[in-house]
């Protein structure tokens, strides 16, 4: 990753990202810089969203057990593998920790070139380092490939920020049960320092 170009780890960058960060009740909500423009990205679904609100005709029938029956129908949606990668990419363009966070199941493992991230809590230090990144001014991301083919997908992108060029950025999921359980990210990064 860039930490290797730049000659430092990703534990040394979230170190530096967490001094830099404001505190996170402070930060929570703010948008994007206007220097930073992801490629547009499909959100959730409204379709699902809408969905879910439509009203359904239910009758009480005391001689049967509680619970839904067969003729009403339950809305129990589990998001794809893309709508996953959706919302994740859609976080991270907001620049919203606690969004990309949520699209982790609790035991997943991120595979970086500097080693393994075991658990949301260990993923959170990365990410912190990465947002504090493409926070800064100036800061480009260039979606140019997704491709999800059952619970696995692959994205290829490329950036520009104030520290690195990514001049290729890969990830690579895989998703159960509506979240992430593994990802790995490769890059071809080059320092500008």
């Amino acid at each position: 990753m860039a930490a290797a170009a730049a000659g430092r780890t990703i534990s040394e960058r979230a170190a530096d990202a967490r001094a830099r960060e404001p505190d996170e009740e402070s930060s929570r909500g703010s948008s994007p810089s206007p220097s930073f423009s992801p490629s547009p990205l499909p959100t959730a679904s409204a379709t699902r969203r809408t969905n879910m609100l439509q009203p359904t005709n239910t009758t009480f029938d005391p001689q049967r057990p509680a619970g839904p029956s067969p003729d009403v129908a339950v809305e129990d949606h589990e998001r794809s593998t893309k709508e996953v990668i959706d919302d994740h990419l859609g976080h991270f363009g907001e620049r919203n920790l606690d969004g990309i966070l949520s699209d982790y199941a609790p035991g997943a493992v991120l595979f970086t070139p500097e080693g393994p991230l075991r658990g949301v809590e260990s993923i959170r230090g990365f990410f912190r380092a990465m947002l504090a990144e493409f926070g800064k001014p100036g800061a480009t991301f260039e979606l140019k490939q997704l491709t999800v083919d059952g619970d696995h997908g692959f994205i290829l992108w490329a950036a520009e920020t104030a520290d690195n060029v990514y001049e290729l950025g890969t990830d690579t999921f895989v998703v159960r049960d509506g979240k992430i359980r593994v990802q790995s990210f490769a890059g071809k990064i080059t320092s500008k320092s």
